[in-house]
């Protein structure tokens, strides 16, 4: 362990000492351990009120909450903290404990680590040699504990009357690894900067960082071996986790054999889709509980999709008695209208995005769409779409400078429209579907002025292409570009259309806007009693989904988690190898392909035939798996089998394709 001599004491007032992996070295217990037997302490105490709750339920949503709490602080400032306290209030509330249950919680969690540091001697030793030659030696940690949590854990280990004060970025509201730490905690100490030691173990946030300020820095990386330790215990304790998982869902699905079988679209709703779209509403009240500044925040559920999103989200929170932690608003946007407000700025992305999905199209059929008011084409504009041409084009005739002016009025009604809903929050939250979040990426080029997120039900980059804009979009129930069969939720990128079936009501696509008698700005979509339309009617997906929600009671968060985990297998069962029963209970009706288009497509091409299996079909299908089941009936499970191989097979086999 590196830290000053004699010689270089005599230039230095002030040492900073980091904590973790420093002045306390960890034992090899990874940190869910930890956390799931401060779980199994707060179920077992008297004061927390969470008697005959399930550990891996309170572990599962601490894991959540750590996870979205800094997902949100990376997006808004990544230079700043959370705190425990603050970190656990959110899983607290949605358990239903006391108020202060996050402080009983924090202070369990806190012991837990106690037990698994042990005193770094050496280093103490050489500490209190350094105090009796008159040096102030302060601790300074990146660490969501506060000082009194940072003071109950150095007690804990044994680390008595060695450090005069402590400094955590919790309390400081800044971080060595963004460097705003080391002058603040100068500033409070009064000490110039270089006449500070800082002795630490990381080489970017206790090394480069603090040099920048011209700290004289003593950097020992902790030797790999211990690392390595930690995350095999990491790993063995992920492995456990599993197979009691496993085992446990096994145990389920042998004692719920009676369960019957989704016979209709409502029943799917019911038993399957209503518990993943509870699911669904848990972490993103837990996301939005997440944010700092909540009053600075808005919610906006996009047309279409998240306007039923926002009716699922508003049931579960008045079922379970529960607010939303930020404001929420009906937002009425389509790609259509993004992709307009970024071209009145000029962007050749949106001309792209317009390429990509009018291919082969003229310049007149991607004006047509455009415009929210007939208009007359010449023949120039039946040459094939370009950007450089587009844009040349709209001061080139009539007909281009009426569509200026048609795309420069609706922006303006647009954000008019934006402005009534956001009510001056700075923090726009585009709550939709998924995947590739397009809307997020043509309005930040549209207004790149206001601060744009997604949360999405899952996000994924199936296009391919650059992606900057995901560092401001959050998948809730998936992250990944592609189905992985070890990873359950991303079934659905097998089958998307699901989830946009699901969700997206029989209302039109937005294409325009106009002034409504009273003076407000409104759009195509909303007619008189649109709103009807957002409630599933008979024997329908969404009907039977609400059906669930609705029979929800307060406390019944660990029943949300059980029943959707055991949806969620049901759901990759159904997705992969359907029997042709089930064909019709899976497949979506014709979908309009929107961004101003009027096409719709199917589950499968309209002259697919039951018993007839055609290679182009399949291909064409939304649903392969759907479609061998009713193309080749008798073949169908080794069919399904064999697709299902060649996707656990294709992670491996990339290198070589890649190679060829």
């Amino acid at each position: 362990m590196k830290f000053p001599n004699h010689e270089q004491l005599k230039a230095i007032d002030l040492v900073t000492v980091d904590v973790f992996d420093t002045l306390l070295w960890r034992r090899p217990i990874s940190e869910n351990r930890r956390l799931l037997n401060a779980a199994r302490s707060l179920c077992l105490h008297p004061d927390s009120k969470s008697h005959g709750l399930d550990p891996g339920v309170v572990l599962q949503l601490r894991i959540q909450a750590k996870h979205y709490a800094y997902r949100t602080l990376a997006i808004a400032d990544p230079e700043r903290e959370i705190t425990l306290d603050g970190l656990l209030a959110g899983p607290a509330r949605l358990l239903g404990m006391p108020d202060d249950a996050e402080t009983l919680w924090a202070a369990l969690e806190i012991d837990q680590d106690t037990h698994s540091v042990r005193l770094n001697r050496k280093l103490c030793a050489a500490l209190r040699r350094i105090k009796t030659l008159g040096k102030r030696i302060v601790a300074l940690s990146d660490t969501h504990y506060s000082k009194p949590q940072m003071a109950r854990l150095l007690e804990g280990a044994g680390c008595v009357g060695i450090v005069d004060e402590i400094y955590t970025s919790a309390d400081l509201g800044f971080t060595k690894r963004g460097g705003q730490a080391f002058p603040c905690v100068a500033e409070r100490e009064g000490v110039d900067l270089r006449r500070i030691a800082h002795i630490g173990d990381d080489a970017w946030a206790d090394g480069l960082q603090a040099a920048k300020h011209g700290i004289q820095v003593f950097v020992t990386p902790q030797p790999s071996y211990k690392t390595g330790l930690h995350k095999l215990d990491g790993g063995l304790f992920a492995a456990e986790y599993a197979i009691k998982n496993k085992l446990k869902s096994l145990s389920d699905s042998a004692t719920h054999d009676h369960r019957p079988q989704p016979l209709s679209k409502g029943d799917m709703g019911r038993q399957i889709l209503g518990p993943i779209t509870a699911e669904y509403c848990l972490w993103l009240w837990l996301y939005l509980a997440s944010i700092s500044q909540p009053e600075n925040a808005v919610a906006l559920f996009c047309a279409r999709g998240g306007l039923r999103m926002r009716r699922a989200f508003a049931t579960v929170l008045e079922r379970l008695g529960l607010s939303s932690p930020v404001r929420t608003g009906d937002f009425m946007v389509s790609r259509l209208v993004a992709a307009r407000t970024a071209l009145v700025r000029g962007s050749l992305y949106a001309c792209a995005e317009l390429a990509r999905e009018y291919k082969h199209a003229s310049l007149a059929t991607v004006a047509r769409a455009l415009s929210s008011v007939p208009l007359v084409f010449g023949e120039h504009w039946d040459r094939p779409f370009s950007p450089e041409l587009f844009f040349e084009s709209l001061d080139r005739d009539p007909a281009g400078m009426a569509l200026r002016q048609d795309l420069a009025l609706q922006n303006a009604l647009f954000r008019q429209h934006l402005d009534a809903v956001a009510q001056g929050a700075g923090r726009l939250l585009l709550c939709d579907t998924g995947l590739f979040a397009s809307t997020q990426r043509l309005l930040e080029e549209g207004m790149p002025e206001r601060r744009w997120e997604s949360v999405l039900f899952a996000r994924a980059n199936y296009k391919g292409f650059p992606t900057p804009h995901f560092a401001r979009a959050t998948g809730l129930m998936v992250e990944r570009n592609f189905y992985h069969p070890l990873r359950i939720k991303s079934i659905v990128l097998r089958y998307w259309h699901i989830v946009e079936s699901l969700f997206e009501p029989e209302l039109p696509s937005v294409k325009s806007f106009h002034v409504a008698t009273d003076g407000g700005v409104v759009s195509n979509l909303e007619f008189h009693g649109w709103e009807t339309c957002l409630d599933g009617v008979g024997d329908s997906w969404f009907a039977g989904t609400l059906e669930y929600l609705e029979d929800l009671r307060a406390g019944d968060v660990p029943k949300i988690l059980a029943d959707s985990a055991a949806a969620w297998r049901r759901l990759r069962r159904l997705i992969l190898f359907p029997h042709r029963s089930e064909v019709a209970l899976m497949a979506v009706d014709r979908r309009s392909v929107d961004f101003g288009r009027d096409g719709q497509v199917g589950t499968w091409p309209v002259q697919a035939e039951a018993g007839r299996f055609r290679l182009r079909e399949l291909k064409e299908s939304l649903w392969r798996e759907g479609y061998i089941a009713l193309a080749c009936p008798r073949w169908n499970t080794l069919l399904q089998m064999a697709w299902e191989g060649a996707y656990i097979l294709r992670p491996a086999l990339a290198p070589l394709w890649k190679r060829r």
